[in-house]
């Protein structure tokens, strides 16, 4: 069961980026309590609270944008403690990426992973998720890029870090921006 996320979940969330951090799913300073990942979490925490990611310029000191997101954690029962969470970001009007998503680690390989991504990509965000990045290093990159193309996502593009996905629900455009982007250092 899917509810919105806020900031409550926070500290949830930090706990399965953390794990995800340790396992390559993520940036591996996210496991840690260093400056960049204070700063993160205070971003994140602003995200839940407001529904905007706020984005730094390219200097990095101010914010240059505010980005949508909406997340979500899942239950596996509706007074139960979350299991999972997935956050969707978006790309422009309309159309959105699955930026972060995780179960925790005790919960695995049980079928919450299929069932809170099913009920993710119902959302309003989910229904226009077009692209979704699964980290090359990751301990459960395959498993995610199998499950991903259970829900209708194919491989556009491998780089050196990420296996980009691009829903076939997408617009032909998604998979030509993803095709042709400049490849970013993770």
């Amino acid at each position: 069961m899917l509810h919105p996320a806020s900031l409550p979940d926070l500290g949830f969330i930090r706990r399965l980026l953390g794990e995800g951090a340790t396992e390559g799913s993520f940036d591996p300073e996210l496991a840690g309590a260093t400056p960049a990942a204070e700063a993160f979490f205070e971003n994140l925490g602003h995200a839940l609270r407001y529904g905007y990611l706020r984005t730094p310029d390219a200097a990095g000191r101010h914010t240059a944008r505010d980005v949508r997101v909406a997340g979500y954690v899942y239950a596996t029962q509706a007074e139960s403690p979350p299991v999972g969470f997935g956050l969707f970001k978006e790309l422009k009007p309309g159309s959105f990426e699955l930026w972060l998503t995780g179960i925790a680690a005790e919960a695995r390989g049980h079928g919450h992973g299929r069932a809170m991504l099913g009920e993710l990509l119902a959302t309003p965000a989910g229904q226009k998720a077009y692209v979704v990045c699964c980290p090359r290093k990751s301990r459960s990159a395959d498993v995610a890029v199998g499950l991903f193309r259970s829900f209708g996502f194919a491989l556009c593009r491998a780089t050196p870090g990420l296996l980009w996905l691009v829903s076939t629900k997408a617009p032909p455009e998604f998979a030509t921006l993803i095709a042709n982007a400049p490849i970013m250092p993770l």
